[in-house]
């Protein structure tokens, strides 16, 4: 009982990273370009990455060869340059959004692509996620101001929220083929290639640094190197139900960081928005919501 007890502990140290994610890359676009952000979120990831795999005594591998690799770089990379985006555009509570707008868009997945059965409970959840997502857009706020800045960072989320999803997707297809050390490595050094290719037409870095920012930058990337090992690791651990509402404890966490820590407003209809996606989310969980891809790795 006890070992149990740890291993749902352990869960909440990933949990805590993500949650913390919006915030770091607030403070870090004070000093650098969104850019520079992203791609130091790889180029960090791999060497926290490769100092896990060596103190462990693993042995770093590269694989290039399978277009799941390739797949989940493009949309891990696209995720991150569209999130880091609407987080420097918006307020860093926005990153709220960010986790129904993945469950939706698996849940399309699982349903068009993968043909997996739509019950009356993953109805709902879809759509108290949905629900949560338009009130949190909306925030009060005037039409124009919609179309102009709340609709264009929503944009920027949903399609942040494509690209996680299939990168989750990508990494379920491997997880059999491959270790998740170095299917993540590989992942990492494509995404490092391809976030670095628009860095010299838009770099840029503030005449005066604040240390904060550099250690934002580098807490960032060792979120990205070490965060979904040490998840991947403890999820098949633990039950899963239980599991499932402590994964949904992100997008508490993820209002709580920016008004803690950077003040945001935190407005009645974000609050409302926030507590419809964690109710979203929860039935989701718990009606096996997760994907189960039937595609085979090549």
């Amino acid at each position: 009982m006890e070992g149990l007890f740890i291993y749902y502990l352990l869960l909440l140290i990933p949990i805590f990273m993500w949650s913390i994610v919006a915030v770091l890359v607030k403070v870090a676009s004070a000093d650098f370009s969104n850019s520079a952000i992203s791609l130091c979120r790889f180029l960090f990831g791999i060497v926290f990455l490769l100092l896990y795999i060596y103190l462990s005594g693993g042995k770093p591998k590269l694989y290039f060869k399978n277009k799941w690799i390739w797949i989940g770089a493009v949309a891990k990379s696209a995720n991150y340059i569209c999130e880091n985006l609407a987080i420097t555009l918006g307020y860093a509570y926005g990153f709220v959004i960010s986790a129904p707008l993945q469950a939706i868009y698996l849940f399309i997945i699982s349903c068009v692509f993968l043909r997996e059965k739509i019950n009356l409970p993953k109805l709902i959840a879809a759509i108290l996620c949905v629900s949560g997502v338009v009130l949190i857009s909306w925030n009060g706020l005037p039409v124009f101001d919609i179309l102009n800045t709340s609709g264009i960072i929503t944009l920027l989320f949903a399609l942040s929220a494509i690209g996680t999803g299939t990168h989750m997707l990508s990494q379920r297809i491997l997880i059999n083929k491959m270790s998740s050390e170095n299917m993540n490595l590989s992942m990492l050094f494509l995404c490092t290639f391809l976030t670095a290719t628009p860095v010299p037409f838009s770099f840029h870095i503030a005449k005066s640094v604040n240390p904060l920012s550099v250690v934002a930058l580098v807490a960032l990337g060792f979120i990205t190197g070490i965060s979904f090992l040490i998840f991947s690791n403890i999820i098949h651990k633990v039950n899963f139900f239980a599991a499932a509402i402590i994964i949904n404890l992100q997008s508490l966490f993820s209002l709580i960081w920016p008004w803690l820590f950077l003040h945001e407003p935190i407005t009645p209809y974000v609050i409302t928005g926030a507590c419809i996606i964690l109710a979203g989310l929860t039935v989701l969980s718990l009606s096996g919501g997760s994907i189960k891809p039937k595609i085979q790795a090549e």
